[in-house]
């Protein structure tokens, strides 16, 4: 079993355990000079075979010094407290260790009320007894007298020490170093009783007392010569009659004798001096006198002494003195506490609870003071924690249990109120702590606050319970714990937070200090008290995200605050994501970049045009005409450089004939081929298909072009100034512009005709299908993205319809239904009646345009077959194989067989 625990001048940290008073066979407790806090255990006093080294000395505890500590009866040397935050009062219990010798040490804390007489019962202590450095009060008590065997180390210094310093003192006659009682209150004269100390050679000091008056007593002045250091004066008031500095009474000088008579000498007298008288002067000595009727000398007796030798008579003893002998000269002193008898023949004790009143009676102590033996002028004042018991003739000072308390001067201790306590000889009732509480007067100590309940204020009767969403694990809260993220707690009294991946599910969580799970995990919502996983689009990296304030990535779009689709922005560098901060409206102005808005921020504002890699940008020369300034310049220098060099073009194209005629038909082909491509990519990726990867989908961007989309290239939105370039614009552009050229060509031609009949017919309708030989794709796509509408959530309102074309346009307005009727109209004219009129004119020359072919040609055969028919009809034809082994027939498709139709229609 252990017997000794020793961690000293270590790191240790927390409290000690109350589990230390179980292990009985410990001897010795060594743990100072670290960290510890709260209280020292009262469990210690179980120990009782401790003997030497309780030492908690030099570190951080608090509360009082437990009166168990007096069980340690077995204790001989360093039972050491000192430097630590104790406050209370000495316990009276400690003077059970009367087999202490020495470092009994309380010093450096706040340890308040007088000093307990019980310690004058620790009669061999030799060194140390250390209470220095604290708020101890009263007087000292005259038991301290009995400590005969002190050589070393009486430290009281720094304490608040009044009224006079005992002459029991005096009888610490084997004191050789460190007498110390400075900084303290005492008053009155030093006692001359200290002069019996002849032992001491070192550090005597009572310096620092304001209220020492009078002179040293030349018996203690006597001892200054072989003490280093000796302080006596310094801040004193040695010097000074007492009257002056304490509350005696100074007796006031006697009245100057009266004047002499201002009156001469009377003249003398004429006659003789008298005869002298013949009898001789009798000398009888001391102890006796001379009887005048007896005429001899006759002995004093007891009670009564002569001082003189020419005593006619004996004088009797004064009040206070004795002579039990014959013939004396003077009387003897009473000792203190002794009355003198009325024939002043012996001095007799006034009983206990009494006091001598001007050496004449023996006076009863009043309420309040006391007397274990009797006093002289007045009784012992019972100090702040004691109590007499008795209203008068009390002959005891005992200390008050723990639970009570006294003020001084008391007769009975009070008890204390519930919510506060006292330890043993208590001045006052303390507040409990709080995080502590009581309930019931007479508290000794204070209960913790169990766990799940807290107590922020002092002198509480009761503790609280913990709040929802808080909790406190250990006893002694003083306040409660808020849940941490990720926890919470639903009911009050918690004295844990659960978890909420545990309790719930993995996807909820909480902020500080919630009573619930009413958050979701980064990479969820929470719609309607349930998480659910966040949309692609939306930041993944917020916390407490709800469907109301969801942060969209860049590039990203959705339509209301409580819609749960997101969806991904057709032009991505206007929608800069975030929270929608304005639920008012359809417009949410906060999800798009400056100078761009509407649905999906699709819309450019007037003076912005969309470009399709940087959104919309403002309409500035620089951003939205230069490249379109540049092409025309160009233009126009190759068109004038044309021009001067017709001459020799036309003669290049002369000799070259052919091979322009074979390059143009090739470059047509692959004109028309892209076009389908560039269509088919468009409308791939507006049904929702994915783009065509690189490099063939960076080649496809370079040539679209070759789409002859001119809304695309052309800033339309910077022509308008209050409103916005739509889908309804660029329809009208595709289809009324080619309708007019063609009004136009048909009126010149007319007007052409009348005026001038002779002149060569210029062929406006061959010339108008070439034209639409290039644009009907356009067209054509341009009236069918008229018609359709996608519907988009809208949360808690009704789905929005929008064109999938230009989502600027609402499907349920009155400018999507002209729009839609009118792009009806034109699905006559272009789709559908271009390929018709185009039919009807190529209709007559289908024997022409396809000749009959024999169904036995190979392979070789057809192909050159095929190679004269195209030579001879000036027709270019492409065709392509499957692969050999299938048994399916050849395809053939005649790329130019539009224009070729056109031209043998009209030859």
């Amino acid at each position: 079993s252990t017997t000794s625990i020793s961690q000293d001048s270590g790191d240790l940290t927390g409290t000690i355990p109350t589990e230390f008073g179980l292990m009985t066979d410990l001897t010795e407790i060594n743990l100072s000079d670290n960290s510890l806090i709260g209280t020292v255990p009262s469990e210690l006093g179980n120990l009782y075979k401790m003997n030497s080294n309780l030492r908690l000395e030099s570190n951080l505890l608090t509360g009082t010094v437990p009166s168990e500590l007096g069980n340690l009866v077995q204790m001989a040397a360093w039972f050491n407290l000192g430097s630590n935050l104790l406050e209370g009062t000495i316990p009276t219990q400690l003077g059970k260790q009367t087999l202490m010798s020495g470092n009994f040490r309380l010093n450096v804390n706040s340890l308040t009320s007088s000093m307990p007489t019980e310690l004058g019962n620790l009669l061999e202590m030799s060194i140390n007894l250390n209470l220095q450095r604290n708020s101890l009060d009263s007087s000292l008590p005259t038991e301290l007298g009995r400590l005969e065997k002190m050589s070393s180390a009486l430290f009281l210094r720094t304490n608040a020490f009044s009224s006079k310093i005992p002459t029991e003192l005096g009888k610490l006659v084997e004191m050789q170093t460190s007498f110390s009682l400075s900084f303290n209150s005492f008053s009155s004269t030093l006692p001359t009783e200290l002069g019996l100390l002849a032992k001491m050679t070192a550090s005597f000091i009572t310096k620092e007392n304001p209220k020492i008056c009078a002179d040293v007593p030349t018996e203690l002045q006597a001892l200054s010569s072989g003490v280093t250091p000796w302080q006596i004066t310094t801040s004193t008031a040695i010097g000074t009659v007492c009257c002056e500095v304490t509350e005696e009474t100074c007796v006031p000088t006697s009245a100057p004798s009266p004047s002499p008579s201002p009156l001469p000498t009377a003249v003398p007298s004429p006659l003789p001096t008298a005869v002298p008288s013949l009898l001789p002067t009798v000398d009888c000595g001391m102890g006796r006198f001379w009887n005048e009727e007896s005429g001899v000398c006759e002995e004093c007796g007891r009670g009564y002494y002569s001082d003189t030798r020419l005593a006619h008579s004996c004088k009797f003893c004064p009040a206070g003195r004795y002579n039990d002998e014959w013939v004396s000269h003077n009387c003897t002193i009473c000792e203190t506490g002794k009355l003198s008898s009325s024939d002043r023949t012996s001095c007799g004790d006034c009983d206990a609870g009494t006091y001598v009143l001007n050496s004449t009676s023996c006076e009863e102590c009043p309420s309040g003071y006391y007397a274990p033996t009797a006093q002289v002028d007045a009784c012992l004042e019972c100090s702040a924690g004691d109590h007499t018991s008795v209203t008068s003739a009390a002959t005891t000072c005992s200390s008050c249990d723990g639970g009570t308390y006294s003020e001084g001067l008391a007769v009975n201790c009070s008890v204390c109120e519930a919510g506060k306590y006292s330890s043993s000889r208590a001045s006052e009732c303390m507040n409990c702590t709080h995080g502590t509480f009581t309930s019931s007067k007479r508290s000794v100590v204070c209960t913790e606050c169990s766990a799940g309940k807290y107590q922020p204020s002092y002198g509480a009767v009761g503790c609280d319970y913990c709040l929802n969403g808080t909790y406190s694990v250990q006893g002694g809260a003083t306040m409660c714990e808020p849940c941490p993220e990720g926890s919470f707690a639903r009911s009050e009294g918690s004295t844990t937070c659960a978890k909420c991946k545990v309790t719930i599910g993995i996807m909820y969580t909480s902020s500080e200090g919630s009573t619930s799970c009413n958050q979701c995990e980064r990479q969820y919502y929470m719609k309607n008290g349930n998480c659910k996983l966040k949309p692609d689009g939306v930041n993944d990296e917020v916390e407490m995200s709800t469907l109301e304030n969801l942060i969209l990535n860049e590039g990203w779009y959705r339509f209301s605050a409580t819609s749960e689709i997101v969806y991904e922005c057709l032009s991505p560098p206007n929608c800069v994501g975030g929270a929608i901060t304005n639920t008012s409206t359809l417009d949410y102005s906060s999800l798009c970049r400056k100078g761009s808005g509407g649905p999906f921020c699709w819309r450019c504002d007037p003076e912005f045009y969309l470009n399709e890699d940087l959104g919309c940008i403002n309409c500035t020369m620089t951003n939205a005409w230069l490249g379109l300034t540049i092409i025309a310049v160009l233009s126009i220098a190759i068109i004038t450089v044309a021009f001067a060099l017709k001459d020799r073009i036309i003669a290049f194209q002369k000799r070259h004939k052919k091979r322009f005629v074979e390059y143009g038909q090739r470059g047509t082909c692959m004109f028309v081929t892209m076009q389908i491509l560039l269509v088919l990519n468009t409308q791939h990726h507006q049904v929702g298909g994915a783009k065509i990867p690189n490099p063939y989908g960076g080649f496809v961007d370079l040539v679209g072009f070759i789409a002859l989309d001119v809304v695309e290239f052309v800033p339309f939105n910077c022509m308008y100034e209050n409103s916005s370039f739509d889908h309804f614009d660029a329809l009208l552009i595709f289809s009324l512009v080619p309708l007019g050229l063609f009004a136009a060509g048909c009126l010149a031609e007319f007007l052409r005709h009348r005026l001038q009949p002779s002149t060569k017919s210029f062929h406006v309708v061959p010339m108008f299908m070439t034209l639409l030989f290039y644009v009907l794709p356009i067209i054509a796509r341009k009236i069918c993205q008229s018609f359709r509408c996608t519907s988009y959530d809208m949360g808690d309102e009704d789905p929005l319809s929008l064109l999938i074309a230009d989502v600027s346009i609402d499907c349920q307005t009155d400018e999507y239904w002209a729009m839609f009727f009118f792009a009806c109209l034109m699905v006559l004219v272009y789709p559908i009646g271009t390929p018709m009129c185009l039919l009807f004119m190529l209709f007559k020359h289908r024997k022409r345009l396809n000749p009959p072919m024999p169904d036995d040609l190979n392979e070789v055969e057809l192909h050159l077959h095929m190679k004269k028919v195209a030579e001879d009809r000036r027709e270019v034809i492409f065709y392509y194989f499957l692969p050999r082994g299938l048994s399916c027939p050849k395809i053939k498709i005649k790329g130019g067989l539009w224009r070729s139709g056109v031209h043998q229609a009209h030859a």
